[in-house]
């Protein structure tokens, strides 16, 4: 926390971080089909903040000068704000493109779904001998799930055998430290892709030649069951995970994943009931009406069973 004078401040990385949970916690709140339609006047913001953090910000225009700084730092664009007669609303940067935007979104819905896949694997795992051969597909998500891994490594079973292309992977997992003698990283050969924080070139013929128990990976779109990303390059990969690669596949969603247009030019890569096991956020009590994601997956939850069922997440395994 930062100090300034007397009074207590959020460091600007904080806020920001605070801000987007704050987001997601008002995106299952309200029903929402995005959390890019939500618009949270300033105000009610910083009555947030000293309910939560106790810290007392007096200036709407304080908290948009952090924010604008970040901003400046990243070199990104993370916020929107607009004008009204009762004072300046906070919503979130439409086009959030780029894998370090995406990885803000949505913060409570994929630790909440990082926490499942992790779980499952680890209950599958117990009391086995030898290393759990996971496969870490692309994504934002796919990262808090090695997040999880790492903060857990002590207590986990293991070692681990991860393969990936996915940079925020690779840097979670790739630290020295105790996940140096518990955390084998295999990365296939290509080019970075700073966009999407990837490993674009040969992912698929590595991952064909490897055996995993598990294959985790996620989607951008989810349009009458038929699974979509906006890269042409990693539909061939999730393709190729899906169908060439050995494991159990999982698929992760955080809630957003449902529309009723595709963007243009995009191929499937697969279909939702291609995967052994699904993994999505719960909606918390005293929700608004479901939102288009849940309406959705209603007509396809004929094809799988319930696993698991927390108050954070579920876990949902394709009937036989």
């Amino acid at each position: 926390m930062l100090i300034t004078g007397q009074r207590h401040r959020l460091k600007q990385k904080d806020l920001v971080a605070a801000l987007f949970v704050f987001f997601s916690e008002e995106y299952d709140r309200r029903g929402v089909d995005s959390i890019l339609e939500i618009e949270i006047p300033l105000k009610e913001i910083r009555r947030h903040l000293l309910s939560r953090f106790g810290i007392d910000y007096t200036s709407d225009s304080w908290i948009c000068v952090q924010l604008g700084k970040y901003e400046e730092e990243i070199g990104t664009r993370l916020f929107r704000k607009r004008e009204t007669a009762d004072g300046q609303l906070l919503g979130i940067e439409r086009e959030m493109r780029t894998y370090f935007q995406k990885q803000h979104l949505y913060v409570t819905q994929k630790i909440k779904v990082a926490n499942g896949a992790l779980e499952l694997v680890l209950n599958a795992s117990e009391g086995r001998k030898g290393k759990i051969d996971l496969l870490l597909g692309a994504g934002s998500t796919i990262t808090r799930i090695a997040d999880a891994i790492a903060e857990g490594i002590d207590s986990a079973p293991g070692p681990w055998r991860v393969a990936t292309h996915n940079l925020g992977v690779i840097q979670a997992l790739g630290k020295a430290g105790p996940l140096c003698d518990r955390v084998e990283l295999t990365v296939p050969e290509g080019r970075v892709d700073p966009i999407t924080n990837l490993i674009l070139g040969k992912a698929e013929e590595l991952y064909a030649r490897l055996s995993f128990d598990w294959a985790i990976d996620g989607t951008s779109f989810i349009k009458d069951g038929a699974l979509y990303v906006e890269s042409a390059a990693e539909t061939t990969v999730k393709s190729a995970i899906l169908r060439r690669c050995s494991g159990k596949k999982v698929l992760v969603l955080t809630g957003h994943e449902a529309v009723f247009e595709l963007p243009t030019n995009l191929s499937a890569f697969g279909r939702i009931e291609e995967y052994d096991y699904v993994i999505l956020p719960r909606v918390p009590l005293g929700s608004a009406s479901p939102s288009r994601f849940y309406t959705a997956l209603m007509p396809l939850r004929s094809l799988f069973e319930p696993l698991v069922l927390t108050w954070n997440y579920e876990i949902l395994k394709v009937r036989a």
